[in-house]
């Protein structure tokens, strides 16, 4: 019962918010399956996200190291992938 007055409290604000912005309000229901979850599905097509860097997998005394400021170091490397040079 909450789900359903919040549901209609979030659809009613979201079509106020996005007419001001000029944008359709995303689509809002019940799941389905579990009733007690929210879906918004938004209008917008789903951006595709380039990484900007390679990633490299370290061991966790070198991620603690790292978020300490050190920097990583080939013993900490676990793994990566081919062709990596270093500052790439």
């Amino acid at each position: 019962m909450e789900v359903t007055l919040y549901l209609h409290s979030f659809k009613s604000r979201s079509k106020q918010d996005y007419s001001v912005k000029n944008c359709p309000s995303p689509l809002v229901s019940v799941h389905e399956e579990l009733p007690d979850i929210i879906v918004i599905k938004s209008h917008q097509l789903p951006n595709t996200v380039k990484p900007l860097y390679q990633e490299v997998i370290v061991g966790l005394q070198c991620a603690v190291a790292v978020l300490r400021g050190s920097k990583v170091y080939a013993p900490g490397v676990m793994g990566m992938p081919n062709g990596t040079t270093q500052h790439s």
